[in-house]
């Protein structure tokens, strides 16, 4: 998983977008996690372009195969890409099982990043992953691992993994891997709606984005985000 995917990836929007409306940017810190299916960041914003909103997001990525958040700070560009531009939110998250085989490093490095991105003025964001396939539990010790860390940096969680647990919950015959990890385009999609609901407190049922997945299903998907961003805003 060392391979390298994408550096930097930039999404554009409709040219239409008048000039006076907000523009928020976002980055997105991560690995393989975040660039499968075309990248969490990309069907963010498409959700986003769909629902008109006004905030119309540019997003972008620093994501590398199978790389930790340490390994961002000291093999990667990213303190390069954090500081190339004021954003508006940067989006960290870190390697599978990061945190819960050194945790101690793993809160390092995201003080590390989300004090970079502070310095730009940009409000942190920590991703929750999900459990690998044959591991449904470990996204309890995931998320608590995560939620610890934001408390203890004063971040918040955004639960993409928790989304995951919660539609296999509902819907115990649904996929959302490509293989024991990685998402395929429904789990990709779902991350999304979750990412989309919890940065912009809008709904992600009033976008008409589906990523070509069939409605039924990107409605299913689109509700489970609104239920799990609900339930977590108070954690």
């Amino acid at each position: 998983m060392r391979r390298l995917i994408t550096c930097l990836l930039f999404v554009t929007l409709p040219l239409c977008v008048q000039a006076a409306e907000k523009t928020e940017k976002l980055l997105f810190i991560g690995n393989s996690f975040t660039f499968f299916n075309g990248g969490i960041e990309h069907h963010a914003s498409q959700l986003a372009r769909y629902a008109r909103q006004s905030a119309n997001p540019l997003a972008f990525r620093n994501a590398f195969g199978g790389e930790t958040l340490q390994g961002h700070i000291q093999r990667r560009n990213t303190p390069d890409i954090i500081n190339m531009q004021p954003w508006n939110h940067v989006i960290i998250q870190g390697y599978s099982n990061e945190p819960l085989t050194d945790y101690k490093r793993f809160e390092n490095a995201a003080k590390t990043l989300s004090e970079m991105a502070a310095n730009q003025g940009a409000q942190s964001h920590l991703l929750i992953t999900w459990a690998y396939r044959n591991r449904p539990v470990m996204i309890e010790k995931l998320q608590d691992a995560y939620l610890k860390a934001a408390r203890h940096l004063g971040n918040d969680a955004i639960p993409a993994g928790p989304a995951f647990a919660l539609a296999l919950e509902r819907r115990p015959s649904l996929n959302l891997y490509s293989d024991n990890k990685h998402p395929n385009l429904a789990g990709t999609y779902l991350a999304a709606c979750v990412v989309y609901q919890w940065l912009f407190d809008k709904p992600a049922t009033q976008s008409q984005y589906t990523a070509g997945l069939p409605a039924e299903l990107a409605t299913f998907l689109q509700t489970v985000a609104q239920d799990t961003v609900i339930a977590f805003r108070d954690k």
